[in-house]
């Protein structure tokens, strides 16, 4: 029975990102991006993504949800520039 359940939990745990957001590679890095984009610190966001701390993640890339709490997701992306990488990014972003 366990079995059966397994590709039907999965299809219940994937989703798409509805717009495109920036993500993140760490809690650390999730809690200042926050930070960043509260202050609307253009140079900051720049710094981070050349660092590779910060993703964009592309509309309609296909994610997997691994983790998550209040207000952000750790996801394992599924398609596109980022595939293969787990990220965190706000729920607000996702679709399942």
């Amino acid at each position: 029975m366990k079995i059966a359940l397994i590709p039907f939990l999965i299809l219940l745990l994937s989703g798409r990102v509805n717009q495109e957001c920036l993500a993140a590679k760490d809690q650390d890095s999730f809690k200042t991006l926050n930070q960043i984009s509260n202050r609307r610190d253009g140079e900051a966001l720049t710094a981070g993504i050349m660092a590779g701390r910060f993703f964009v993640v592309a509309k309609d890339t296909k994610v997997t949800r691994l983790d998550g709490g209040l207000g952000w997701m750790k996801v394992k992306v599924e398609s596109g520039k980022l595939t293969g990488r787990s990220v965190i990014l706000s729920k607000e972003f996702v679709t399942f």
